[in-house]
């Protein structure tokens, strides 16, 4: 497992960390980019990618069972959320939610 203090507590940071553990769960698979906008189920992860995924999370960021918790409180699967619905639930546990970069513009 990837260990080590949390380094920082903005947006940019926590979303680093997440698209790096998800590409390291997907480095064989053929799951193309992964960004914000991501969705879980689109990375065909497993139950057990999915526990790793989240176990990750929590040790890095000192959450216990906090985002566990919140992600089942969103009362929607797991598979369903993007990949900056994980990073907004990190970053709400911590406290230290910062502004997200707004979306570009169509």
């Amino acid at each position: 497992m990837m260990t080590g203090p949390a380094n920082g507590n903005g947006y940019g940071d926590v979303l680093e960390h997440v698209i790096g553990i998800l590409q390291e769960i997907t480095a064989d698979w053929d799951v193309g980019e992964i960004s914000t906008e991501s969705r879980l189920a689109t990375l065909n992860l497993e139950s057990i990618n999915l526990v790793y995924f989240i176990a990750e999370l929590q040790q890095k960021y000192a959450l216990q069972q906090q985002l566990f918790t919140r992600i089942r409180a969103a009362d929607r699967p797991i598979a369903d959320l993007r990949v900056g619905d994980v990073v907004d639930f990190v970053l709400e546990m911590r406290g230290a939610r910062d502004q997200r970069p707004a979306e570009p513009s169509s």
